[in-house]
This record gives C-alpha cells, structure tokens and sequence, in this order.
C-alpha cells in the first residue's frame, strides 16, 4: 500500500510539473519600460571625515538585456551627474542622468513569440534623482543609516510607442 500511494504522489506530481512548463511557454510576453531598475540607484557622496563637503560625480554604463528564451534583447546606454553634500549627520545628493538605446532580434523560439514590431526599436530618455541619509561616525568607520532615494523618468522614442499600443 505505502508503495503504491508513492508511485501514485510521483505520477501525480510530475503531471503537474508537465503541466505547468507547457502553461509557461504559452504566457504571454510582457514589454517593461527600457529603464526598468536603473532609473534609482546609489549616488556616492563624500563621507563625514573628508575634507571636501561638496562633490561632482560623473559615471556612464552599459547593459545588455535578455529576454526569456533569449528571442530578443535590448541595449542601454546610460550617463549620470549627481552633485553631493555632506553636513554634521546628513548627506543629500541630487543629479540627472539620460539613456538610450534599441532593441534587436534574438533567436527563433516557436513556444514563446515575440512581436515582430519589437524589434529594431530606439529608445531614449531622461530623468531626475535626489537621497538624502543619515550617518554616524565611528573612528574612520561611518554608518550610513537610513537613505531615502527617488527618481522621476521619461521615456521617448519609438520603443515606447510600440509600448503603449
């Protein structure tokens, strides 16, 4: 008896498995925004213990995105500005930052398609950041504690028309 009803739990439970890869395959294929994630991120502000208070940062990067089944990818280019401060226990930054970029043809996958108005998309846009945190010092060791960070963003170009339909 006991074998049978563990044979019976194998059989139910690679039903279902089968089952729900097939269902997986037949999603549908959501399009984010090309920004998606990058648009927050760490702004660096000099630490209490400098000697310089106030601080430019300029940073640029690249990333390529996959989506599932590598049918496509996407290509971002990003460059930063943030101008940071330091006070007795506060830091707060506040900075802009512009991307750009495409989307290109993966590979031909028959269980997931993708549109073929996704590809050869451009994309741009810009948008605004500011943090502001709380820190204590420790000897050469400061503890930042809480940041608050935001971001507002825009989207232009080709890519973000074929979002919206």
């Amino acid at each position: 008896m006991k074998k049978s009803l563990s044979l019976l739990a194998i059989v139910a439970c690679s039903i279902l498995l089968q089952s729900c890869g097939s269902a997986i395959n037949n999603l549908p294929v959501f399009y984010t925004p090309a920004a998606v994630s990058n648009d927050v991120s760490y702004m660096p502000k000099p630490m209490m213990s400098d000697s310089v208070k106030v601080k430019n940062y300029i940073s640029g990067s690249f990333s390529n995105s996959v989506l599932p089944y590598e049918t496509a990818e996407m290509l971002t280019g990003f460059v930063n500005y943030n101008r940071s401060h330091v006070l007795k226990n506060l830091n707060f930054s506040y900075g802009g930052f512009a991307y750009f970029g495409g989307t290109s043809r993966g590979y031909e996958n028959s269980t997931r398609k993708v549109s073929e108005e996704y590809y050869e998309k451009g994309f741009h846009g810009f948008g605004l950041r500011t943090s502001v945190g709380f820190a204590e010092q420790s000897g050469n060791t400061e503890f930042r504690i809480l940041n608050w960070e935001n971001s507002l963003s825009f989207e232009g170009g080709s890519y973000a028309e074929f979002r919206k339909t």
